[in-house]
């Protein structure tokens, strides 16, 4: 009975160091073939490419991140209200000095300037009459003084319905790009509303 165990003990050894030393075999084989392929292996080849070489000319430069402000910049407003009939210019457009960029509907006042040039037009006639009868003796000074009021009158008048008419129109006060409107065809707008930015 012991004599039995014995040899079992024994061989459960002899299997024991058999793999142990075939595990150390292995692993001695693997690192010399692993250091045996390194050594031989050639390095890959080295992909080169040409290119033909033109002449050319270097401008020299420097990037650099900066803010440009415009010489001039305004915002533009219109004089009087109104509604917008017409828009003459569009987003970063550049427009020349004093072209025409919004037009405000003036049916009314071209009414008042057209009755109040006629108006002028008589005083005139009537004030060259009166200048005739003075110069004949039949006119009165009363007379001609009244007329020529009324002509200076009808003048102004006619002055200044010019002006009311013009300041429906919006211009550039000097040539530049403008902006995004900021508004629209329709649009009522009040006294200082602000329609675009020109920029030079």
């Amino acid at each position: 009975m012991f004599v039995k165990r014995f040899f079992i003990i024994v061989g459960i050894l002899l299997l024991l160091i058999v793999v142990c030393g075939g595990i150390v075999a292995f692993n001695l084989f693997r690192d010399s073939a692993i250091k045996q392929y390194f050594a031989t292996m050639k390095p890959p080849a080295a992909t080169v490419s040409t290119v033909i070489v033109k002449p050319s000319e270097w401008t020299p430069g420097v990037e650099a991140i900066g803010t440009v402000n415009a010489v001039r910049g305004v915002d533009l407003t219109v004089e009087t209200a109104g509604i917008v009939k017409s828009i003459m210019f569009h987003a970063n457009q550049k427009v020349a000095d004093n072209a025409v960029l919004l037009q405000l509907d003036d049916a009314v006042e071209r009414a008042d300037l057209a009755a109040a040039k006629a108006q002028n037009v008589s005083d005139q006639t009537a004030l060259e009459r009166a200048v005739e009868l003075q110069r004949r003796g039949v006119g009165t000074d009363a007379t001609l003084d009244t007329a020529r009021a009324t002509a200076s009158a009808s003048a102004s008048q006619v002055n200044k319905l010019q002006a009311v008419l013009d300041q429906k129109q919006l211009t550039a006060p000097f040539a530049g790009t403008v902006g995004i409107p900021k508004i629209d065809l329709g649009q009522y707008l009040a006294t200082g509303s602000s329609v675009v930015t020109l920029q030079d």
